[in-house]
């Protein structure tokens, strides 16, 4: 009985200590200049259909590595590379509130759409904290800003 009590410690620490290594770790130096690199608050008008974020990163560094995506106030909001302005501009558009349709009679209520829930980001952050994802050599890194800057 000692000896199996013993075998399943070490294999039930041998799980534990291994699933460590999937856990996201942030690196210490940042991918590209961030220097520059700011958020701006969308609202709607003619140019945008709703309220939302444009992220902004001036990078002439394109080719070492591969920026992705950006997790930045609770959203994970996708980065691309804008050869016209050199940068990787990232957007976030809230989504639209629909009308819905509050009836005794569940007939009336048939045509309401489902509410679109967005899966929680791995980190927690505060106010203007960032992470900022990429991949160098096949691997997926992550780097903390602590102050994205806000751009009126």
């Amino acid at each position: 009985m000692q000896a199996f009590l013993s075998t399943l410690s070490v294999i039930l620490l041998l799980f534990l200590t291994t699933g460590c290594a999937s856990i996201n770790t942030m690196d210490q130096t940042p991918p590209i200049s961030l220097s520059d690199a700011y958020y701006q608050e969308l609202f709607p008008n003619k140019e945008t259909v709703g309220q939302g974020y444009t992220i902004v990163f001036p990078s002439n560094e394109i080719e070492a590595i591969t920026i992705s995506h950006l997790y930045f106030k609770g959203k994970k909001i996708d980065l691309q590379y804008d050869l016209s302005t050199k940068a990787y501009i990232g957007r976030y558009m809230f989504p639209k509130k629909e009308e819905l349709i509050m009836s005794s009679d569940p007939k009336k209520e048939f045509g309401n759409q489902l509410p679109i829930i967005e899966k929680k980001i791995p980190f927690d952050l505060q106010k203007n904290e960032a992470v900022l994802a990429y991949e160098k050599d096949g691997k997926m890194l992550y780097f903390k800003i602590d102050n994205l800057p806000k751009k009126m």
